[in-house]
C-alpha cells in the first residue's frame, strides 16, 4: 500500500474539518440543499402573529309598518272631512310604524317633524301638514301653549326592555320636544317598538291629500356611549 505523505494528510484532516463546520453552520442557520441532495436538519422555531380590532358603539334603526305594506313607511288614514279624527288605534286602520333596533347598542327614540304645513314653525307643534292658521277651534285650541291637537304621535307598544310613552302627544317640529321610547334593547326579540298617529283636520282646512314626513332619531341610550 502507497504511503501518504505528511502534506497529503494535512490537506485531508484540513477538508474534512471544513466540512464539518459547513455543516454546522447549515443546520444552525435552516440551509436547505437543492434538489436531489440530502437537507441537514436543524434547531425549529416559531413566531406567533396577532390580529387586533375595535367593536365601536353605533346606533342604528330600520323603519316598517307593521299592518299593510311592509315595504312602506307610510300610514294610511283615509279620507276625512273637517273636524273628523282618525288614528292608528281605530280598526278601520290599525295601522303603526314599527322600529327595530339594528345597532349594537341600546338606543332611545324621539319623533318630530320634518316637513312643515303652511302655518307649522318651531313653536307651533301639533298642527301637521295642515295649512289653516286660524284660530277656528277644534284641534287648533291652544294658540296659548302651541301645544295644537291636529297631529300627535305616541309608541304605542314594545318588546321586552324599555319604556313607552305610549299618550299621544303633540309632533314637534325638531328634536327636543321628548323621548317616546327610552332604553330600547338591540338584543333579538327584544329590540322593536311600535308607533301611531293621531289626526284631526282643522275646521276651515282646505280640501287635497295632504302628508306630513316625520324622522325617527335614535341616540346611544348605554352607559358606555
Amino acid at each position: 500500500m502507497a504511503e501518504i505523505s505528511d502534506t497529503t494528510l494535512i490537506v485531508i484532516v484540513a477538508i474534512s474539518m471544513a466540512l464539518t463546520s459547513i455543516g454546522a453552520f447549515a443546520s444552525v442557520n435552516g440551509f436547505s440543499f437543492p434538489d436531489g441532495i440530502a437537507s441537514i436538519t436543524g434547531f425549529a422555531t416559531s413566531q406567533v402573529g396577532r390580529a387586533n380590532l375595535t367593536v365601536t358603539n353605533a346606533a342604528s334603526i330600520t323603519l316598517s309598518e307593521v299592518t299593510g305594506d311592509l315595504n312602506s313607511s307610510a300610514i294610511e288614514l283615509g279620507t276625512l272631512t273637517t273636524g273628523q279624527t282618525n288614528y292608528s288605534d281605530d280598526e278601520g286602520v290599525d295601522d303603526w310604524w314599527r322600529v327595530n333596533n339594528n345597532g349594537g347598542v341600546n338606543i332611545s327614540l324621539e319623533i318630530y317633524g320634518t316637513q312643515p304645513g303652511g302655518n307649522q314653525t318651531a313653536n307651533e307643534r301639533g298642527i301637521g301638514p295642515f295649512s289653516t292658521n286660524d284660530s277656528s277651534g277644534g284641534c287648533l285650541d291652544a294658540w296659548a301653549t302651541n301645544e295644537h291637537t291636529c297631529f300627535m304621535v305616541k309608541c304605542n307598544s314594545t318588546q321586552t326592555g324599555f319604556d313607552c310613552n305610549s299618550t299621544y302627544y303633540p309632533l314637534w317640529t325638531g328634536q327636543g320636544g321628548g323621548q317616546l321610547a327610552i332604553d330600547l334593547l338591540h338584543t333579538d326579540g327584544q329590540d322593536n317598538a311600535s308607533f301611531g298617529v293621531n289626526v284631526t283636520v282643522p275646521l276651515s282646512e282646505g280640501p287635497g291629500t295632504k302628508q306630513q314626513a316625520v324622522t325617527f332619531f335614535a341616540a346611544c341610550s348605554d352607559a358606555s356611549c
